[in-house]
């Protein structure tokens, strides 16, 4: 099940947060089994020019983008076959 083309992954992560530390392998992993995906990893603190002026109430946060409009915008947990299942969900529409 691949994702529709254009899809785009962002996490908003920040280098304190030790749940983005651990995330940060999870999300690796999931770019690698979806090369039908783009994955960007931002650091809101030091990719302040890409990020913006964004409100995140939680970290990390995952953002995804399907042909450039927005599906899910949330806090993440690193749990990998769950993000994997939501990850597959939203590519099917």
């Amino acid at each position: 099940m691949g994702s529709a083309p254009g899809s785009l992954v962002v996490a908003l992560c920040a280098a304190w947060c030790e749940t983005c530390r651990a995330f940060r392998p999870v999300f690796d992993r999931l770019a690698a089994a979806r090369s039908d995906s783009l994955f960007l990893w931002l650091d809101v603190h030091e990719d302040t020019a890409v990020a913006g002026d964004i409100e995140i109430d939680g970290f990390p946060c995952l953002a995804v983008f399907r042909s450039g409009l927005p599906v899910f915008f949330g806090v993440a947990e690193p749990h990998e076959r769950q993000l994997m299942r939501v990850l597959a969900a939203m590519a099917e529409g």
